[in-house]
């Protein structure tokens, strides 16, 4: 990913967060970022039996998938993934008719530009995510 930014990993306090430096600004508010565009994220039902929790683990085996509690505490599926319309600059390539999704959203939303985590909780695998339940004593099985 080409973006204007260099990234550099918190002390002890945020161990878990990365901080994000813009080394400059660009002509649009997204500075040369492209992070937006390059995931799709939806909701998830909380997982409250074992089919629930067993969908999660099998996600969580696929490549570029993570599965994350926001929080606002709602469960999310993430694919890492760009967008078709992405140039080799990180810019999209069809902008005055981008759809009202990339219209709507707002940059102080964007974890490209935070200084703090999207997630509260978040699984990259599927031994995270079974810690994640020991941890709150609920069986797999």
């Amino acid at each position: 990913m080409r973006r204007s930014a260099v990234r550099i990993r918190s002390g002890p306090h945020h161990p878990s967060k990365d901080v994000l430096i813009l080394e400059k600004m660009k002509k649009r508010n997204c500075s040369g970022c492209d992070e937006c565009c390059r995931y799709v994220a939806i909701e998830l039902d909380k997982p409250t039996d074992q089919t629930d929790r067993q969908n999660i683990i099998w996600f969580l085996k696929h490549k570029n998938v993570k599965v994350y509690i926001g929080f606002d505490n709602k469960w999310y599926l993430e694919f890492s993934t760009p967008c078709k319309e992405l140039d080799r600059k990180g810019w999209c390539k069809d902008y005055d008719n981008r759809p009202q999704i990339c219209r709507e959203y707002d940059q102080k939303d964007c974890t490209g530009h935070s200084l703090s985590s999207a997630e509260k909780v978040c699984f990259t695998d599927s031994k995270e995510f079974k810690k994640y339940l020991e941890k709150k004593k609920i069986k797999l099985s």
